[in-house]
């Protein structure tokens, strides 16, 4: 089954009009985020976790650079955030 971060990044992604990289990037972020077991808990999402898988990327080679690291970051970020303002209005 899919998970729930995994389906909100689908989402975000036809939504709205995205460069490949950012694109790219936030796949990276689920991929990983789910291998650590965190796709359906996104409330334990922390900085922590953003710092490892910048790790976990650069340890396969594929953040070599920190122009690769930033958009890597940048897409993430963009993504929490609407992620976590869309998530925000429907609890409350």
């Amino acid at each position: 089954m899919m998970s729930y971060l995994r389906m909100y990044r689908d989402k975000f992604v036809e939504s709205n009009d995205l460069e490949y990289i950012y694109m790219n990037q936030s796949l990276k972020f689920v991929d990983y985020m789910e291998q650590i077991g965190l796709g359906d808990k996104i409330v334990e999402i922390g900085s922590q976790q953003l710092k490892d898988s910048v790790s976990f990327y650069h340890g396969k080679s594929l953040i070599q650079t920190v122009n690769t690291m930033n958009n890597h970051l940048i897409a993430i970020k963009n993504f929490l955030f609407i992620f976590t303002k869309k998530e925000l209005l429907i609890i409350f």
